[in-house]
């Protein structure tokens, strides 16, 4: 009996022994699952061989079957040990969304840009415009992500109009009545304008492919719209119905013919412009894991907007800012001679029809954009 129990001893001390020789032999890898509150730990010879841990935590069991390229020792074959452990307050938020990422971007644009015009009297044009943008996009998984952003965007426009005529009257200093038939051959306006644009918008990226698309809204806020306005042909015919008199030139009274009005001014405050906006471009990968791409977008003011004449600041009709509309054209008669003062057709109106010049005016911008793509910012590493 004594002899018997000796060999099961010595039997244990060598199981024991292997084991051990197993172990310093073997490499160990490691991984916690949260929801179910253990610790996995698996061993294997080879670490090239070890499978991936997410996919034996997701099995919630282990057999030789699923990876029988760990059966490398044929007699001490690889386990898992389940030990349970208190929850660790470091597991990265990436395990539990591997495709969720962060995309910054940083681009330059240009393309045909400015304003848009309601008017009876002449019409807008658009030309070149270009600006800058840093966007954040946020993918909750490969295809589907949001992006916001902030931007500002320089463009200019023009205003054309031919055959301007109106009616004014006025009380000269002596009392008299005096009425006032005002032809303008032209009227040309120059603008140029800053704004500054903040888009939020859905963006997806196509599987298998490096195209992009964007679309959503766009906030533009006008920092600063300056003008310059310039009345060719000018030409005032004034009429004295208690004397029965027409007068054609006389420069006190503002009358006469072939004269040049200039204007100038700056809006400072206007309405905030909301946008339909969106782009489809095309990525090229680099080797740091990052892209540049280019891409062609679209802008369009979906609010069609008035301008009020108190904010039309340099505007020399501009007093106390009581008004909200002024004449194109009027007379200043505070001083001899009379003198013509011309507003902006943005905040102005035909006098005899009481009737804006422009009545609403709106944005437009298309063309492309050269971008980069700081894609590796927020990504899952893999080793």
């Amino acid at each position: 009996m004594i002899g018997l129990t000796h060999k099961i001893l010595m039997t244990q001390a060598l199981l024991w022994i292997g084991v051990a020789l197993a172990w310093g032999q073997n490499n160990v890898a490691s991984n916690y699952d949260s929801k179910n509150d253990c610790f996995f730990t698996i061993w294997g010879e080879d670490p090239e061989v070890l499978p991936e841990l997410d996919t034996v935590v997701d099995s919630k069991s282990w057999s030789q079957e699923m990876f029988p390229e760990l059966d490398t020792v044929k007699k001490f074959k690889p386990m898992i040990d389940y030990g349970y452990v208190k929850p660790k307050s470091y597991i990265k938020k990436d395990t539990l969304n591997p495709d969720a990422h962060s995309v910054i971007e940083f681009s330059i644009n240009g393309g045909y840009c400015g304003f848009t015009m309601d008017s009876e009297f002449g019409e807008a044009s658009r030309s070149f415009g270009y600006g800058a943008m840093f966007n954040y996009s946020y993918y909750f998984n490969k295809e589907w992500g949001m992006r916001i952003g902030i931007g500002l965007n320089i463009s200019k426009s023009k205003y054309e109009g031919v055959g301007f005529f109106d009616e004014y009257n006025f009380t000269d200093k002596e009392g008299d009545r005096l009425e006032l038939d005002i032809n303008i051959d032209n009227i040309k306006e120059d603008y140029s304008a800053k704004l500054l644009e903040i888009p939020v918008m859905a963006s997806y990226k196509f599987d298998g492919y490096d195209f992009v698309a964007n679309a959503g809204l766009k906030f533009g806020i006008p920092l600063e719209i300056e003008y310059d306005q310039k009345l060719e042909g000018v030409d005032i015919v004034g009429y004295y119905p208690a004397y029965g008199t027409v007068i054609d030139e006389a420069l006190a009274i503002a009358c006469g013919k072939d004269k040049k009005l200039f204007s100038s001014g700056t809006y400072s405050s206007t309405p905030i412009m909301v946008m339909l906006s969106g782009d489809l471009g095309y990525r090229f990968k680099l080797e740091s894991n990052n892209s540049v791409g280019v891409s062609f977008f679209v802008d369009y003011a979906l609010n069609r907007m008035q301008l009020r004449a108190k904010n039309d600041k340099d505007n020399p009709q501009y007093k106390d800012g009581s008004v909200t509309i002024y004449d194109l054209v009027c007379v200043d008669a505070d001083d001899i001679p009379v003198q013509l003062q011309s507003a902006s057709v943005l905040s102005s109106r035909q006098i005899r029809s009481n009737t804006r010049i422009v009545e609403r005016f709106g944005y437009v911008n298309l063309g492309l954009k050269l971008i980069f793509y700081l894609e590796s910012f927020g990504k899952k590493k893999k080793n």
